[in-house]
């Protein structure tokens, strides 16, 4: 598996987001949110497969999508699927600017 640091992640950074996370209310930030959302996880990221039903369920507008073969650092071990399943996304009528 590629180190994380090896593709540009600040451990510093990543840090201080984590110590953040505890404190959040993610589904108050969904349900908030009035643009499209895309729920993308790894076939094997197992905490976030279990939450990603729930998430969207609040969502105003979800889409999940699930990348095969792949953890929870999918857009490093899967590149070309993840990059794949944001530009589909973005692409997708109802989620497109104009």
């Amino acid at each position: 598996m590629p180190k994380l640091r090896d593709h540009g992640l600040s451990l510093r950074s990543a840090m201080r987001a984590l110590r953040t996370i505890p404190g959040t209310d993610h589904r108050a930030m969904l349900a908030g949110f009035e643009g499209p959302v895309l729920i993308l996880n790894g076939e094997r990221d197992e905490g976030n497969r279990e939450e990603e039903e729930d998430a969207a369920a609040v969502a105003k507008d979800a889409t999940i999508v699930m990348v095969e073969d792949a953890g929870h650092a999918c857009s490093l071990t899967q590149p070309a699927a993840f990059s794949a399943a944001i530009d589909d996304f973005c692409r997708t009528d109802s989620h497109s600017a104009g």
